[in-house]
């Protein structure tokens, strides 16, 4: 009887010791995940013209989210001469997006989405940061812009 109570109480011990191991915010966390979403648009500019950038272009749509402390997508590639517009999200706290190359410097405050719209008219990788301090992992908080 003793070995029996014994053994119940062992498994009682690990069920609850598994339930806790997930706070409900963890939980949350890992059933909340979506896909960045990257869309190009052709312009129809398929004729190469030795005078204009923009005829080979295309418009390069980006749904971006922040979040503590990442871009998601982290990359973003496009050709030179495309359009790009970042519509990006944060999702947790205050949040911003520098790239100094392009001249770009948005807040994005929490819950709201704002677009960024610039033509990639220089090659190269770039690297877009945040540039809210949104908390200790901020430093970290980068993301590059390749293009080609």
């Amino acid at each position: 009887m003793k070995k029996i109570s014994l053994i119940f109480l062992v498994i009682a011990l690990i069920i609850i010791a598994g339930c806790q191991s997930k706070t409900p915010q963890a939980m949350q966390e890992t059933t909340t995940t979506t896909l960045p979403q990257v869309k190009v648009v052709d312009t129809g500019n398929d004729k190469v013209d030795e005078n204009s950038q923009a005829a080979n272009s295309n418009i390069v749509e980006i749904d971006m989210t922040a979040k503590k402390f990442e871009f998601n997508p982290s990359t973003i590639t496009v050709n030179k001469g495309d359009k790009v517009k970042i519509k990006i999200t944060s999702t947790d706290v205050n949040h911003g997006i520098a790239i100094p190359d392009y001249g770009i410097s948005q807040k994005v405050d929490v819950g709201k989405t704002e677009n960024i719209e610039f033509v990639a008219d220089k090659s190269g990788e770039f690297t877009f940061f945040c540039n809210v301090f949104c908390g200790s992992g901020h430093k970290e908080m980068k993301g590059n812009l390749i293009v080609r």
